[in-house]
């Protein structure tokens, strides 16, 4: 069996990374994040989602850095779905406000982690199995998510990896 994935943002930014992941009969979100920056960046958070909300199951986060999660207070909702990230990053997610601050940007509500995730934990759905990798380094609670089922093989790695480079540590927790 394979996913199939949708970009939901980021595509050739460096903001908004939320991505739709669909597989064995099951929808579900790797991190879920707001556009920052140019104008023309920031008004895509305005419009519809790119996908419905009540048909997510649950949302994965890679880290809590702003950019890949605030967007769960606007889309929490018309969610049912758990939140699920790595324990790492409680101390930075709990500090929104702080992060916020630092790019100009209105602070999101927290929304409630359901679950905390640990290296080898295994996301089971349908006939699709997904294994969670701790990549500490760009936050300390950073993972990353590889969904072996699927040939050619997905990862998910948040910002532990950029196009062409290794994801930034200089920033907080980093």
């Amino acid at each position: 069996m394979t996913t199939s994935l949708k970009v939901c943002g980021a595509a050739g930014t460096v903001t908004g990374s939320c991505y739709l992941v669909r597989g064995g009969g099951v929808a579900f979100l790797v991190d879920c994040g707001m556009f920052q920056g140019a104008k023309r960046l920031k008004e895509l958070n305005y419009g519809a989602f790119p996908f419905d909300p009540a048909e997510i199951a649950f949302v994965l986060l890679t880290h809590a850095h702003i950019d890949h999660v605030s967007a769960l207070s606007e889309v929490a909702p018309a969610l049912s779905a758990p939140v699920l990230m790595h324990k790492g990053d409680l101390e930075i997610y709990d500090n929104l406000a702080v992060q916020a601050a630092s790019f100009g940007m209105r602070a999101p509500q927290n929304i409630k982690i359901e679950r905390f995730l640990e290296e080898g934990d295994k996301i089971e759905f349908g006939d699709v199995s997904c294994e969670v990798i701790h990549t500490p380094g760009h936050s300390p609670g950073g993972i990353s998510i590889i969904c072996r089922s699927d040939k050619p093989q997905k990862v998910f790695s948040g910002d532990t990896l950029f196009m062409g480079s290794i994801g930034r540590i200089d920033l907080h927790g980093g």
